[in-house]
């Protein structure tokens, strides 16, 4: 028999004692988000080119090694400060790829640097961190202190990445973990195909601007059809990049003002024609 188990304590609210399912929705989010809450500032989101520039990252645990790798895939000049380093670090280093500076950060360690990335310390070890922002901000160095998003002066975004392709995704510090939900969603998407356009879409772009042709955008945006993605998809780029150009050039001097364009739905644009090579002008 089922010894008898003794009756489960009520759910509390982080705020008091009484019981959370006996309160109102509007006094629990009270509580998690009180008067006093820190706003969390507005970040520009950008694309930095780190190609020989120079990176300082301060510690080489499993989240500075991730971003150490992230640094030398764009070429930047990676310098490491830290008394030990999961992999690739020690394999970098030892190729050459990277400097490792096998001790504990000092004052001066960021002279010169692009940007830095502090990843050596605990959330909570404040002098550590601290002293590193500090030395950042009187530097004008833009840094990341991992996990301590009040010391950061830029974030780094989750990301998917296909072919050249980078879609990045960030929640401005406030939750990581759905930053992550996204990127994984993103990652199993359908959407994440049209990725796999951006070969032919640059091969069609340096086309008419070798012919000196000028196609207003709303095309650009109808001329991925379906059935270019189906030419993909099957592996036939020429057909693909055929069929696309052909819809670019349909819509070459149709003479509609800009932004505007009398020849697509705006609503509809790839659905419209999406099973038509070569949609019929009314522009």
């Amino acid at each position: 028999a089922l010894s008898a188990r003794r009756p489960r304590s009520p759910v509390r609210c982080l705020g008091g004692t009484e019981p959370l399912k006996s309160r109102s929705p509007r006094s629990i989010i009270s509580v998690l988000i009180s008067p006093g809450t820190t706003r969390l500032p507005k970040y520009y989101p950008v694309f930095l080119n780190l190609k020989g520039r120079k990176c300082v990252v301060i510690g080489a645990g499993r989240e500075g090694a991730g971003k150490i790798g992230r640094l030398v895939d764009a070429e930047a000049n990676v310098v490491v400060v830290a008394p030990d380093a999961q992999e690739p670090v020690p394999s970098l280093a030892g190729e050459g790829r990277i400097t490792w500076l096998r001790r504990e950060y000092r004052p001066g360690d960021l002279e010169g640097a692009f940007i830095a990335i502090a990843a050596a310390a605990p959330a909570d070890d404040n002098e550590l961190n601290q002293a590193i922002a500090l030395e950042a901000e009187e530097r004008n160095i833009p840094t990341v202190v991992v996990d301590v998003t009040r010391l950061c002066s830029f974030i780094a975004p989750s990301i998917v990445e296909r072919g050249a392709v980078t879609i990045a995704t960030s929640t401005g510090g406030t939750s990581p973990a759905l930053a992550r939900k996204m990127r994984q969603e993103l990652a199993s998407s359908n959407v994440i195909e049209y990725a796999d356009l951006a070969p032919v879409l640059s091969q069609a772009r340096a086309e008419l601007k070798s012919r000196g042709l000028y196609v207003n955008p709303d095309h650009w945006q109808a001329s991925i059809t379906e059935d270019v993605m189906h030419l993909l998809r099957q592996g036939d780029d020429a057909s693909a990049l055929a069929t696309l150009f052909a819809n670019l050039l349909d819509g070459d001097g149709c003479g509609c003002p800009h932004p505007g364009c009398k020849m697509w739905d705006g609503d509809t644009l790839s659905s419209r024609y999406s099973g038509r090579k070569t949609p019929a002008a009314s522009g």
